[in-house]
């Protein structure tokens, strides 16, 4: 192999125009390097997240933290994850040694803050993740295993937490070695011209300031390019990069970039490489840098991933939304779907709580009273198959969405028919206020429905959120509805069209908002299937869409505002209203009420007219209900 290697002494060329005339037709053939703006590559970092399991390699991560903060404002956050009470308790001594360690490290250099941080969840990526996110990170410092050459165990947590981050991730193997820092006798990043490459070479240079280690930027240069080109992508990197004066550069000839790292680089020292996605990480070409960095050599290694990006206000912007998006992890996505898919089933369960529910809402509506629907609401079982339907239309399973609509009839067929046989039973005279509610649906109504789908999708997804309030928000829009819709069957067809027009209106809108959160918090859709999966993914959000957008132009036009009429006859003339019926003539609408005195004619106009003008020309009939007393 040969190595060329300017002389560490002599400035390096400006730039093209610095280069040997020698070397002329080479620059011309190289091609132009991607562009990267100074803030795009790392800097100091304000606060680093360090997850520590071992008390062993805490120390060796932290002391990277440490190098890679800001000396006066930074903090270094050693996280540990516990998965429960449980966990916890069984690991108090292992929390405790790594206190102690922390203590230690944050001894020998007291400018930099370094917070012991215990979080409970329930995985360690999402414990990881929602850390990084809540103390709003810009690195997180992950640590790998290397058991043997060729067999760098990345780990199923690193893997999602590469992933799914937001922020800079990086990656440490420990040397082969088995030692720690103090083993370290210098810094080499390599450079090759790429974006991926120029923020680990800054990254390299930001590690041997904080550590006082001396930095090398190397080039391998291929058999397929000349010295010259080797030589000119060397100094343009390095004229591009912050604090490259301090460091020697070297090029090196060979077949591939980890030979040439493995050949060129001693087990004592530092190798940074850069990677930009999990496939890069986990690649396995011969020629892969960063695998082959990570198999191949025997000093320590670290990598790091930067999320795509650029410097303008709206990248900017985008950047700072998704601190507060918690992006799912890979398991999380996989587990989320097989829940889905056990959601959609029809059982026992099922059945025996739709029936119950609806008797319990039934009655509340029957009584007026808010309490007793609000019980049925904590026993209603629909969220289950609804958020089910949301996230089968987001990752395509046709089995699924098939099995959760049918659970969705069934469900509503016997909350429906429970109501109806209650109102066969007890035979209401009129409708409650209750039922009046929801017998007139609005545009207030379908937005209900929107927040509680959103609500249920983002429950479904983040397993931290007791899943019970998220059920009483969908029930509250489903089963009240469809009891009014059943009860309506037996008092007037109108009233019961608009619970059934509700009632539909907010299963579609629920869905939507459902599958519109879990594509916000990264659901990937399922590839896997065959072309009926795809039709599906495609053509399902937009069917639900048509469906709920054809049902709230229709809430817009549709009959009376049942319960705007009672108030309007309430505060005009002045008396109790016992019952509105709508089974009279079309276009209009029979008030019953209750006085011991007289009504004013005049007051039953001002009514009427109120009526006529507010709900287009609707006709209101009042009928005098006189209560006469035999007291003297």
């Amino acid at each position: 192999m040969s190595t060329t290697a300017p002389d560490p002494g002599t400035e390096p060329p400006a730039g093209p125009d610095a280069a040997p005339d020698a070397g002329g037709e080479a620059a011309e053939a190289l091609p132009e390097a991607e562009p990267l703006e100074r803030n795009e590559v790392p800097d100091h970092a304000r606060t680093v997240v360090v997850p520590v399991a071992n008390p062993d390699t805490a120390p060796e991560l932290l002391g990277l933290a440490r190098a890679v903060v800001r000396r006066d404002s930074g903090r270094v956050i050693a996280l540990v994850v516990v998965l429960g009470d449980a966990d916890a308790e069984n690991n108090l001594d292992r929390i405790q040694a790594i206190k102690e360690i922390v203590d230690t490290v944050r001894a020998r250099d007291g400018q930099i803050d370094i917070e012991v941080v215990t979080r409970p969840a329930a995985s360690v990526a999402r414990g990881i993740l929602d850390a990084t996110r809540d103390e709003n990170a810009d690195m997180v410092l992950l640590g790998v295993q290397a058991p043997t050459p060729g067999e760098v165990a990345v780990g199923g947590i690193a893997e999602q937490v590469i992933r799914a981050a937001e922020c800079d991730v990086l990656v440490y193997r420990r040397g082969r070695h088995g030692k720690g820092l103090e083993a370290i006798e210098g810094v080499v990043a390599g450079v090759d011209g790429s974006a991926d490459a120029r923020v680990a070479a800054r990254l390299g240079i930001i590690l041997g300031q904080g550590l006082g280690k001396p930095v090398e930027l190397l080039h391998v240069r291929l058999p397929s390019d000349t010295e010259q080109q080797g030589d000119l992508i060397l100094a343009m990197e390095a004229e591009r990069l912050e604090g490259s004066d301090i460091c020697t550069r070297r090029v090196v000839e060979a077949r591939t970039v980890p030979q040439g790292l493995r050949s060129q680089v001693s087990s004592n020292r530092l190798t940074v490489v850069g990677f930009r996605s999990m496939p890069d990480f986990a690649g396995s070409r011969l020629g892969d840098t960063t695998r082959g960095a990570m198999d191949t050599l025997r000093g320590p290694v670290l990598a790091i991933s930067r999320p795509d990006r650029t410097t303008g206000a709206v990248d900017r912007m985008r950047r700072a939304i998704r601190r507060f998006r918690p992006r799912l992890t890979e398991a999380e996505e996989q587990s989320l779907v097989w829940t889905a898919r056990l959601q959609a089933t029809l059982n026992t369960d099922f059945v025996v709580l739709c029936v119950i529910s609806a008797m319990l809402a039934t009655f509340g509506l029957l009584l007026d009273s808010s309490a007793v629907i609000i019980g049925a609401m904590l026993v209603a079982p629909l969220m289950s198959p609804i958020v089910a339907i949301g996230t089968a239309l987001v990752d395509g399973e046709v089995r699924t969405l098939r099995r959760a609509t049918i659970t969705v009839s069934v469900g509503a067929a016997l909350v429906a028919g429970t109501a109806f046989l209650i109102g066969l039973l007890v035979g209401p005279d009129a409708p409650t206020a209750e039922m009046l509610g929801r017998g007139s649906p609005s545009l207030i109504d379908a937005g209900v429905a929107a927040a509680s789908g959103v609500v249920g999708g983002y429950a479904g997804a983040r397993k931290g959120i007791p899943a019970a309030l998220a059920g009483v928000a969908i029930a509250a829009a489903l089963v009240p509805p469809i009891c009014v819709f059943g009860l309506g069957l037996t008092l007037s067809g109108r009233l019961a069209a608009g619970a059934g027009l509700l009632f539909v209106t907010n299963i579609a809108c629920i869905a939507a908002a459902s599958a519109g959160v879990l594509l916000w918090l990264g659901v990937h859709v399922n590839r896997t299937g065959a072309g009926r999966k795809r039709y599906v993914r495609f053509t399902a959000p937009v069917l639900v869409g048509v469906l709920a957008a054809l049902f709230l132009f229709g809430l817009s036009g549709r009959g009376p505002d049942l319960s705007r009429v009672q108030a309007i006859v309430e505060e005009e003339v002045g008396v109790e209203v016992v019952g509105v019926d709508t089974t009279g003539p079309a276009d209009s609408v029979t008030v019953t009420v209750r006085t011991e005195g007289t009504v004013s004619p005049d007051a039953v106009r001002a009514a009427g007219q109120r009526v006529a003008e507010e709900l287009r020309g609707l006709v209101l009939r009042v009928a005098v209900q006189q209560v006469m007393s035999t007291g003297g």
